[in-house]
């Protein structure tokens, strides 16, 4: 009887163990590729209004399911230096039709500074969604100059267990590791996966389609929180799509395109939360003790 509570424990350990350690949901893809095709029933998410500018945040509802994303902008002004919000919270500026953009204190009115960019520092826009989703593309209201873009998901694990990336002190780049002076590590170094690299079309409202990155071989990845940003050359990984450079990008960002992931044979889950495993697991023990007292 020791070694099936022993076992049971070790089973529970397990189970927590993968709920930190695999933040990606497991789940098949069934939207309908392109967002923007006629008839597609994907999940859009419209950056529009001041709302989006908000703690509200930006519902879009699909067969009667609801999903959530808010917005929240983040600025460095290099690579190596820690990111911070501008205020006021939540960091992103709403520009109307435009979409929205990244404003910080040393931002001009003029050179799309006032957008996403990489002109005089790193903007990042994260967004986090009250259930897990995969993004399908990716859609610009204003361009000015270039507008070269990097997509981010994240993993959680090992790197950040509490499985809440604003909670991190994290800098633009995929190098700098937490150190006793430096705080700060790179993006990469903290649950995230740069997923691709692209040069979108330098026209507004031109749809960028980023399938093959987020479900690579027709397996989705699914996560809770997802970001874009400014192209840099100092965050390495993901799928390269197009001609790419540093230091001329900036766009306001307007759609964003997904579907809504259930695990395979439906369920409408996700992946368990730790807290949820416990209890389980701490059910499991108890059954186990009741029977050996009726023993």
């Amino acid at each position: 009887m020791k070694n099936t509570i022993r076992n049971s424990l070790l089973g529970l350990s397990a189970l927590t163990a993968c709920a930190f350690t695999n933040a990606y949901a497991t789940y098949t893809y069934s939207g309908c590729g392109t967002p923007s095709a006629p008839g597609c029933a994907n999940y859009t998410w419209t950056f529009n209004s001041t709302t989006s500018a908000t703690a509200a945040g930006v519902t879009s509802t699909v067969g009667g399911v609801a999903v959530n994303s808010t917005g929240s902008g983040w600025y460095a002004t290099s690579s190596t230096t820690k990111m911070n919000q501008d205020t006021p919270l939540p960091g992103i500026t709403s520009y109307g039709a435009n979409g929205i953009g990244v404003t910080t204190a040393g931002d001009s009115s003029g050179n799309g500074t006032h957008a996403i960019d990489n002109n005089t520092g790193y903007d990042l826009v994260i967004f986090s969604f009250d259930k897990p989703v995969t993004l399908t593309e990716i859609t610009f209201g204003y361009v000015n100059g270039d507008a070269d873009f990097q997509l981010f998901a994240y993993a959680g694990g090992a790197e950040d267990p509490d499985g809440n990336p604003l909670n991190n002190a994290f800098e633009y780049n995929s190098t700098d590791n937490e150190t006793v002076t430096d705080t700060s590590k790179g993006l990469t170094n903290l649950g995230w996966d740069l997923l691709g690299n692209y040069s979108a079309s330098n026209s507004a409202g031109v749809g960028t389609n980023v399938s093959a990155a987020t479900k690579p071989g027709g397996t989705a990845k699914a996560s809770k929180y997802w970001a874009v940003g400014a192209y840099s050359s100092a965050v390495s990984g993901g799928l390269i799509s197009g001609t790419l450079d540093n230091g001329d990008d900036a766009f306001k960002l307007l759609k964003l395109c997904g579907d809504l992931y259930t695990p395979p044979g439906g369920g409408g889950g996700g992946v368990p939360e730790p807290g949820t495993l416990s209890l389980l697991g701490l059910g499991l023990v108890g059954t186990v003790l009741r029977r050996r007292r009726a023993k």
